[in-house]
């Protein structure tokens, strides 16, 4: 029996074997970063290792250029740990005489811890806002308005104060209405700014 090659071929028409999209017949070399665990090994690797050429020897003035840049990494940090902990007890004796000035000046009690707040706030604000713009060049014009407003408002801070410190002895020669007087004189200063 001879078989043609119609009776081989099916009737219906095989459904498509799926082609795989053009892109995806050869694989992309991925170029990838090393990883941190790769960064932290080669950083972590011993010194003595033969692919490493040997250091080079420094000169004096290079090793006392490292000596004083290892002291400034060092005492940033603690630089900053006695600065912050310097403007937190400042802050605390500071809004304590303030609040007690205010209170004493007729402020309502719920309201007078506004007071130190608003002039130290300012303080605090500026400097940061000083900080933040240091690096910056183009920020003149604005370091000189904050070391302004800083100026501005720490002496505000330091005269009331001086006035918490003086009042038992203004209260007995001027009276509510001098410590009034005086505080309304600062308030519309600050407000002006």
């Amino acid at each position: 029996m001879t078989t043609t090659v119609d009776e081989r071929r099916p009737a219906t028409p095989a459904a498509p074997t799926p082609q795989p999209a053009p892109h995806a017949t050869a694989p992309t070399p991925s170029i990838e970063r090393p990883g941190i665990g790769a960064r932290l090994r080669w950083a972590l690797r011993p010194t003595g290792s033969s692919h490493m050429p040997p250091p080079i020897p420094l000169s004096p003035e290079q090793q006392r250029a490292a000596r004083q840049l290892k002291l400034v990494r060092i005492s940033r940090p603690a630089a900053f740990v006695i600065t912050v902990i310097i403007m937190t007890a400042s802050f605390a004796v500071s809004f304590n005489a303030q609040r007690d000035l205010a209170e004493r000046l007729g402020w309502d009690e719920s309201l007078s811890w506004l007071f130190p707040v608003f002039i130290d706030g300012f303080i605090f604000l500026a400097t940061l806002t000083l900080v933040a713009f240091s690096g910056y060049a183009t920020q003149k014009n604005n370091r000189i308005y904050l070391w302004c407003v800083l100026v501005f408002f720490s002496l505000i801070s330091v005269s009331a104060n001086v006035i918490h410190a003086l009042l038992p002895d203004l209260v007995g020669q001027q009276g509510r209405v001098g410590l009034q007087g005086i505080l309304a004189a600062v308030l519309s200063c600050t407000a002006y700014q």
